[in-house]
């Protein structure tokens, strides 16, 4: 069943509010906490969680089920949390809780009330807090919709201009009617006309100028005039003053006629061919619950908030006024006390503080106030019927009264063999049972009414004692009692033996010492010996210990650990697996062996001193050996030197050998030399074998001569002179009928397989790569030379490629390597 817990005020019966699930955590352990789409938290109790012997209370936790016998006894009288049943195993089970739900969205969530069944929900309230939106609720996308209204932003006035309703912001002030855009003009909203007014402001123009209206509008412009005729410079507008016209021929500005009183009070004046006053200002701030009136010693408006303008009547709501309007806040009923249910209720004239009725059984429990001495159970209350349970079910501290005895009390009874027995309260009506003999005693009596004396007597008094094994596993002896019983059995004295006869705990106390025990002596050279206990419980003489490794003298012979192969903790020289003589050291262990010669600290001395096939390591390098990498005189890698102070040498960087990189590595001027050429960066001419087509070769990055390719397929002859796949393409060329030079235009003019061969030394907007001046690969494009005549192809200048930042060479030819390089310090990728 769901049991929604947690009342609002002013309604007992209404859910708490909540946004997620763990707003619901009602700290019992059992139930399971949810929060509904209509914002109210549902508890699911689950007796899974409990012992099989209980329920789950949503109130109390897991609480013991109630036994039964039939169904009736388990109903709650509560529809919403289904019919309760009694099952198998004899306890009350609960039911399936009752579904409200009519599936519409914008009528709210139904939910079941105790006592009443299921009541319809409340509809959804869709306000987005902005009061300037339309707002409803859309059942076919069940969510709430909201859609701006202008209307509702317009405050009547036309000087601020037209408010708009933003959405998720709310009403935006609306801009000025009446702003031409001149600078020269005075621009005057008059809200009692609903119209603006504009005056030349001759101030704002430069001396000698006007701010002349004519059919455009305002312009500052220089006004000639006679001066003997003001007239002419007459503006037809008296409130910026009497223009006249000054004795170097050009119109000057009067004086404007002042119409401010500044008084707010009173309305704002403004010129309309004399001066004018409005209407007083409106203090109206929208908000109803406010007095708004013109302070004439303030000389503004005041708003004076009245609460009890706001007053709604109810006893559960307190009501007051603020900038926003009435504001009502739920009545906080709070009694300080923790156990009781603190809640407003209209109904009750106010606040409530009622003691919790966890078992719902119409009476509070006795902890907080009220009179259920058991409140997690619903049978349990005043005036409740008392079962026969040795409990108290009506609360009035008897249990079962009104029966005939109380469940579990018994009383005496005489027997019909005449002994005295005993009488209990029984259910299921706490009537008194038969009366029950005694078991027998050995007393001469047939006191169990068996027709039989005696029967159950171990032995008869006066009996001889017997012998008996004491609980020590000594033997002692027992005796018959008057009771026809056995006492227990009485151990021995004790003896030297090493065992505990008399059942003290302590062996052999009656002696010198325990027979067998060795105990510690003094042996003398501040030694501890032994003792050994004899079997007449005397001590024997003390014995020296013998001589273990620990680096003392323990057998006092004035020698320490003479029985081992060395004296613990001391040390000596040793040779060490990586030569150098007795240069190690070894050390006697805590098992007076050797242990491993251990190497010396390394030296800087070009030798492996610890051992660890490192030579001088922990310094910079190895003394008088070759160290890293540097950079040449040539800017290729080289091995740099290490001195004999284990310090990289600084005027020494041996060249390497010559690589395929298209770079001179052993700084002999020759890039690849011993290689079949220097890769990417030559090229030469080359025949196609035909005797008539010529191309070129370049070297590859593998230093060797690539495919010999022309510059342009010639047609019909079969071959794929240019190396592209294709044999006589649509571009082919054709030998011109008569002996043609081929200039730079980046074309096989006279079809010979080689371009712009007698224009230059290379083909037009051909790339290609190239030697540095600091011997790295750079690139280059042939260009046309307008110095020759005709115009030659020639190669531009070779630029440097960006520097690779890691490689410790100067790439890109700024005199810096790798991150002193600005490119690198920016991007070191």
């Amino acid at each position: 069943m769901l049991v929604r817990l947690e009342p609002v005020p002013g309604d007992p019966d209404a859910p708490a509010t909540c946004v997620a699930d763990v707003d619901c955590d009602d700290g019992v352990a059992c139930t399971s906490d949810a929060c509904g789409a209509d914002g109210a938290c549902a508890h699911e109790p689950d007796d899974g969680a409990c012992l099989e012997s209980e329920r789950c209370d949503p109130a109390a936790g897991c609480v013991v089920r109630r036994a039964c016998e039939s169904d009736a006894e388990c109903r709650d009288a509560d529809p919403c949390n289904g019919v309760e049943t009694c099952g198998p195993e004899g306890f009350c089970s609960s039911g399936s809780p009752l579904e409200c739900d009519d599936g519409v969205f914008c009528n709210g969530d139904e939910i079941c009330r105790t006592g009443r069944g299921c009541e319809p929900g409340t509809a959804r309230t869709c306000s987005d807090g902005i009061d300037c939106s339309e707002d409803r609720c859309d059942e076919e996308s069940r969510q709430c919709v909201s859609s701006p209204d202008d209307s509702r932003c317009d405050d009547l006035e036309y000087c601020n201009g037209a408010e708009a309703c933003v959405p998720g912001q709310g009403c935006a002030p609306g801009a000025s009617p009446c702003d031409d855009g001149v600078d020269c003009s005075e621009d005057q909203c008059v809200e009692d006309l609903d119209e603006c007014l504009h005056h030349g402001a001759h101030e704002r123009c430069a001396p000698g100028e006007l701010c002349w209206r004519d059919e455009d509008g305002f312009e500052c412009v220089r006004v000639d005039c006679d001066p003997d005729a003001d007239s002419e410079c007459d503006d037809l507008d008296d409130c910026n003053g009497v223009e006249t016209c000054a004795e170097d021929g050009h119109c000057q500005p009067g004086l404007g006629l002042p119409c401010d009183d500044g008084v707010f009070c009173n309305g704002a004046e403004f010129c309309d061919v004399w001066c004018r006053s409005q209407e007083p200002p409106s203090c109206f701030d929208g908000v109803d619950c406010t007095s708004d009136l013109c302070d004439p010693d303030l000389d503004s408006c005041v708003h004076q908030g009245v609460d009890l303008w706001c007053d709604d009547g109810l006893f559960c709501t307190d009501d007051s006024c603020s900038e926003a309007g009435c504001e009502r806040f739920d009545a906080i009923c709070d009694d300080s006390i923790a156990c009781t249910i603190d809640l407003c209720s209209e109904e009750r004239g106010g606040c409530t503080q009622d003691p919790p009725d966890l078992d719902r059984d119409g009476y509070g429990g006795e902890g907080c106030g009220g009179d259920d001495c058991d409140d997690s159970d619903q049978a349990v209350h005043p005036g409740a019927p008392e079962l026969c349970n040795a409990m108290d079910e009506d609360c009035n501290l008897v249990p079962d009264d009104g029966l005939e005895c109380r469940y579990g009390d018994g009383r005496p009874c005489d027997t019909p063999c005449l002994s005295l027995g005993w009488q209990s309260c029984n259910k299921p009506a706490c009537t008194w049972g038969d009366c029950e003999p005694p078991p027998e005693d050995c007393n001469g009596v047939d006191d169990d009414c068996d027709t039989a004396v005696d029967e159950d007597c171990d032995c008869i008094p006066g009996d001889p004692d017997e012998r008996c094994k004491t609980p020590c596993g000594s033997w002692g002896t027992r005796s018959c009692g008057n009771d026809g019983r056995w006492s227990a059995c009485v151990p021995p004295d004790e003896t030297c033996n090493g065992e505990d006869d008399d059942c003290d705990g302590t062996d052999d106390e009656d002696f010198q010492c325990e027979q067998g025990a060795v105990l510690d002596c003094d042996f003398g050279c501040d030694l501890t010996g032994t003792q050994t206990c004899g079997v007449d419980c005397v001590l024997g003489d003390c014995v020296g210990p013998d001589e273990t490794c620990n680096g003392l003298d323990d057998d006092c012979d004035g020698e320490a650990d003479e029985d081992f192969a060395c004296v613990q903790g001391t040390a000596e020289a040793c040779a060490t697996i990586c030569g150098g003589g007795e240069s190690g050291t070894r050390v006697c262990s805590q098992s007076c062996a050797w242990g491993p010669c251990v190497a010396p600290d390394e030296t800087c001395n070009g030798e492996d001193d610890d051992c660890n096939g490192l030579c001088d390591d922990g310094f910079t390098c190895c003394a008088s050996q070759p160290f890293g990498s540097c950079v040449t005189e040539c800017n290729s890698i080289g091995s740099g030197w290490c001195d004999v102070s284990c310090e990289e040498t600084a005027d020494r960087c041996d060249v390497g050998d010559e690589v395929c990189n298209g770079r001179d590595d052993d700084c002999d001027d020759e890039p690849d030399d011993g290689f079949a050429c220097a890769a990417w960066i030559e090229t030469r001419t080359c025949s196609l074998g035909n005797g008539v087509m010529q191309g070129r070769q370049r070297c590859y990055t593998d230093c060797e001569w690539g495919e010999c390719c022309a510059a342009s397929d010639r047609c019909d002859n079969g071959a794929d002179d240019d190396c592209d796949g294709g044999v006589d393409e649509a571009d082919c060329c054709e030998p011109p009928a008569f002996q043609i030079l081929d200039l730079c235009d980046g074309q096989d003019d006279d079809c010979d397989g080689l371009c712009d061969e007698n224009g230059g030394d290379c083909c037009l907007d051909e790339w290609g790569s190239c030697l540095t001046d600091c011997n790295t690969v750079g690139s280059r494009t042939c260009v046309v030379d307008p110095q020759r005549f005709p115009p030659s192809c020639v190669w531009d200048v070779c630029q440097p490629p960006p520097e690779n930042c890691g490689n410790g060479i100067d790439d890109d030819c700024n005199g810096l390597i790798d991150h002193d390089d600005w490119l690198c310090a920016v991007d070191p990728l």
